[in-house]
Parts: structure tokens; C-alpha cells; sequence
């Protein structure tokens, strides 16, 4: 034993003549701190097919307080700082601790496109009070973060807010008490594919997550924000996904007819497709005001072939707030076409668990919604099952279960 213990002491020593500075701990400073200089100089006197076995080659720790550039190995000393030096495709770990600043990735002063931003976990995510901005990029990655706090004054009030932001993926985000959005994300690109998901938004002054892009929202969980829970709005066509969502307790803060947990608008067309398509599937939708699920002027060119779908939702509790527009229904279309609203559980709304219109808010849009298909739900303890008014056309109502509502079916006309 007394011999083992002899070698191994002299081999640690041997090393630490070839390798200086191998045992450092990492150091602090302005721009690129000590330790990705002492990794550089611990190598130079070793072969390349031996580096593989040093310690550091395959995983180098991120301390408290840190922050790595993994494509450079370089350390910094703030998020920001391990911004300004990265280049296009880097991976930035940031470890675990309270950052207490503004985050800014701006594409125009630098090239950005395929950068990752990451927590160095996802179980225990590092903190940013303050906000992330990102601007005129492509293909980037933002993970495993809280973030809160956002000052009206900072990237107006969002937590995380991403502007001409073609692609890229926000992934396990812990977005609460900002002063406007938890995530927002605002692009007009047709092309643009962004996917937000596991991530949580909470106790935000407005929207919990909002998206005015193609592309999808899946597995996230939107509590208790001031206005709408998810809201998307469209100025061209491509394709909505919202699914596995779980979205309640969004208080319509403002009082207007666009309330609801989940809200798909088609804002205008300003390019030659034909409008947005929206999948709306197996998301938990509950005690929100205004409106459970609402999809508005979705489809507004009624394109037979772009058909939307709202299926295996289960939506209930939906309220009216002093008997304001919009009256506590738990799913509504509202000037939307080839819409089928398919196997959801809608319970104890207000208003209607389904309700079709092309009369709301503003007056009558004849003929505005058509061609609608409300089949196959559970239907239960609303004023109205489903409630059809004036300006549709061509809506089919078949094979529903209906359970102690005032009316199983309202055609309004």
C-alpha cells in the first residue's frame, strides 16, 4: 500500500512539472479570464495523442459565477462579456448563480447565427435578473435559464424577447414577474421556425408567451399572467403547432375581446400565401378568463386544403369578467374556416364549451366563418354546448356527448 501511494505521489508531481498549472482553479477578469490561458499553456509540452488523457480535455468544470466559452475555452466573467468575444456557432455554458444583468445578442454588430446559450443544467439553472434580447439572428439556442425580474425599461419589459429571429429553439426557460412578456419572439419572416418548449412562464404583468411566427409551442406551463397565457399572431402563412401545453389562471388584464389561454390570430396577409394553419392538441386549458381556446380569422381565405384542428384539448372553467366580451367560452372560432374541433373534454365554462361566430365583437361578418366541423367531444355543465351564431356557414355539429348544460345546441341566427 505504502509503495502504491509512493508512485501515484510521484506521478501527480511528474505531471505537474510537464503540465503547470494543470491543478489551478480557474481565475476572473474582464474579457477572457485565466483559466482557458492556463489550459492553452498546460498542453503546449504535451503530444497530441496524450492530451486526450488530461483531465480537462473531455470536460472542464464551470464553477459558480462563471462563464465558459466551451468552443474557445475561454472564461468570463458575465454573460455579456462571453457575448461580445463569441463568434458565430460558439457554445457558451453559463454556471450555476444570480446574474444581474441585461443580456444583448445583437446580429447586426456581430455574427451570432448558430450560437447556444446554455444553463449548465437543466436541473439547476442559473438566474438572470434582468432580461435576454436577441436581435438579427439565425439557428440559435437559448437553455436552461430562469429569468425575471424584466424592468419596463429593459427590451420593454420582457423577460426574454427575440426580434428578427428567423430560427432557433427557447428550451427548459423559468420566465416570471417580468413587466410585459415571460417570452416573446416577433418576427413576420414566412420562413421562420421557432419551437418554444419545458419551459414555465409565470406571474408576468402580460402575455406568458407570445409568438408572431410560424412554428411551435409544446410542453411548456403558462400560470397566472395578465393577460392572455399563449398568444400567436400571424402575418402570413406557415403552420402553428401548441401542444401538451398546460395553460390557466390568464386574467384578460385589458379587458378586450382578444383574451383567452391560448389565442391564434391571422393579424393580416401581407405576402401571397393563404393564411396560417393552427394544430391545437392535448394541452390542459383551465380557469382562464375570456376565452379557453380561441382561433381567430385563422384560414380567412377559406383554402379547403388548409385545414386547422383542435383535438384532445381538455378545456374547462373558462370565465366571463362582468359580463364583458368575450363571454367565458370554452373553445371559440371567430371568422376561421375548415376548422375541426375533434375528441376535447370541455366542461363548466361560462359561456358555451363551443362556440362559432362570425358576429363577434364588432358586428356581423356574413358568411365570415364556414365550413367548421364540431365532432365527437365530451360536452359538460356549460350554459350552452354549442352555441352557433350569425355569419357562419356550413358548420356540421355531429356525434357529441352532451351532460347537464342549459342547452346541448343554440343555432343563434
Amino acid at each position: 500500500m505504502k509503495n502504491t501511494f509512493i508512485v501515484t505521489l510521484a506521478f501527480v508531481f511528474v505531471l505537474g512539472l510537464l503540465v503547470p498549472g494543470v491543478m489551478a482553479h480557474p481565475g476572473q477578469g474582464n474579457g477572457p479570464s485565466e483559466q482557458g490561458e492556463k489550459n492553452q499553456r498546460a498542453t503546449e509540452n504535451v503530444p497530441d495523442h496524450a492530451k486526450a488523457n488530461l483531465p480537462f480535455a473531455e470536460e472542464v468544470d464551470v464553477g459558480e459565477g462563471e462563464v465558459w466559452n466551451e468552443t474557445q475555452d475561454e472564461y468570463y466573467d458575465t454573460i455579456q462579456d462571453a457575448i461580445n468575444y463569441a463568434e458565430a456557432g460558439d457554445k457558451i455554458v453559463v454556471g450555476t448563480g444570480i446574474y444581474e444583468e441585461n443580456v444583448v445578442i445583437d446580429g447586426e454588430e456581430n455574427e451570432f447565427d448558430g450560437l447556444i446559450l446554455t444553463g449548465i443544467s437543466e436541473e439547476d439553472r442559473p438566474e438572470i435578473d434582468g432580461s435576454v434580447y436577441a436581435s438579427e439572428v439565425e439557428d440559435i439556442t437559448l437553455k436552461n435559464f430562469v429569468v425575471s425580474n424584466s424592468d419596463s425599461e429593459i427590451i420593454d419589459g420582457n423577460s426574454i424577447y427575440a426580434t428578427n429571429y428567423t430560427t432557433g429553439i427557447i428550451e427548459n426557460i423559468l420566465a416570471e414577474n417580468s413587466a410585459k412578456d415571460g417570452i416573446r419572439v416577433d418576427t413576420i419572416s414566412v420562413g421562420s421556425e421557432i419551437t418554444i418548449k419545458n419551459s414555465i412562464s409565470k406571474n408576468n404583468e402580460e402575455n406568458g408567451i407570445t409568438l408572431y411566427a410560424p412554428g411551435n409551442i409544446i410542453n411548456n406551463k403558462v400560470e397566472n399572467n395578465g393577460e392572455r397565457g399563449i398568444y400567436i399572431v400571424r402575418f402570413g402563412g406557415g403552420a402553428n403547432v401548441v401542444s401538451g401545453n398546460e395553460v390557466y389562471e390568464s386574467q384578460m388584464g385589458h379587458g378586450g375581446h382578444h383574451s383567452a389561454g391560448i389565442e391564434i390570430y391571422q393579424y393580416a396577409i401581407w405576402d401571397d400565401t393563404d393564411g396560417t394553419q393552427a394544430i391545437v392538441e392535448d394541452n390542459s386549458v383551465y380557469n382562464n378568463y375570456g376565452n379557453g381556446i380561441m382561433l381567430y380569422k385563422v384560414n380567412p381565405n377559406a383554402v379547403e386544403d388548409q385545414e386547422s384542428i383542435v383535438k384532445g384539448n381538455t378545456v374547462y372553467g373558462t370565465m366571463n369578467m362582468e359580463d364583458d366580451t368575450p363571454a367565458g367560452d370554452g373553445i371559440m372560432l371567430y371568422k376561421s374556416n375548415y376548422v375541426t374541433v375533434e375528441d376535447n373534454v370541455i366542461d363548466n365554462n361560462d359561456n358555451a364549451g363551443v362556440r362559432v361566430t362570425g358576429v363577434y365583437p364588432y358586428g356581423v361578418y356574413e358568411d365570415s366563418t364556414t365550413n367548421n366541423f364540431v365532432i365527437d367531444n365530451e360536452i359538460t355543465n356549460n350554459y350552452y354546448g354549442v352555441l352557433i351564431q350569425e355569419g357562419t356557414k356550413d358548420t356540421v355539429v355531429e356525434d357529441n356527448e352532451y351532460e347537464g348544460n342549459e342547452e346541448d345546441e343554440m343555432y343563434d341566427y
